[in-house]
């Protein structure tokens, strides 16, 4: 084999290393703020900006057969997410229709002027620090399952501000981030 040759094997073989490298960090990083035992693989949709995420993944049949059978019982297993310092804690599961009596966190700053919201929204997360960019349809499922019966959710607050929504129906879990 020709020297050249050789040098054009080995260069693609490190640009293919590089890309697997920084595929695996990115996947890891999509998953960092979430229960290690949700085992999550698909990402469906994610929008990641300076200080704000979300993030949707495909409902893995396990966790889908456990939510079924289990419900509010299997999510209690769900609860820590270690991290730096402090870890996410996520142990106050709750059913879906979101009320407001349960201490829904709204935005302090950041509704874009105009904007009334007269029910939850995944936007009260996501807009607390900038203003998310993401797809007008992601916005308008996620809406749909906090205000209607058939979901799960939980919120947490350990340096960011976060939310993790179960939606069996759909087969999708959104993780929705806002860090200050």
């Amino acid at each position: 084999m020709s020297a050249v040759l050789k040098l054009t094997s080995l260069a693609t073989l490190v640009v293919a290393l590089c890309f697997g490298a920084g595929y695996l960090l990115d996947r890891t990083h999509k998953l960092a703020g979430l229960p290690p035992g949700m085992n999550l693989q698909n990402v469906l949709y994610a929008d990641e900006g300076r200080r704000t995420a979300i993030i949707v993944y495909e409902m893995p049949d396990d966790f889908a057969a456990g939510l079924e059978e289990g419900g509010l019982a299997y999510l209690k297993g769900f609860a820590v997410v270690p991290g730096d310092g402090s870890p996410h804690m996520y142990s106050d599961w709750r059913r879906t229709p979101v009320s407001e009596d349960e201490g829904w966190s709204y935005p302090t700053g950041l509704i874009a002027e105009g904007v009334e919201r007269d029910r939850p929204s995944v936007r009260d997360y996501t807009d607390r620090y900038d203003i998310s960019t993401m797809d007008r349809h992601i916005e308008q499922m996620v809406d749909e399952a906090l205000n209607t019966p058939g979901s799960y959710y939980d919120c947490s607050s350990s340096g960011k501000d976060t939310l993790i929504v179960a939606i069996p129906q759909s087969r999708k879990i959104v993780y929705a981030a806002s860090d200050g």
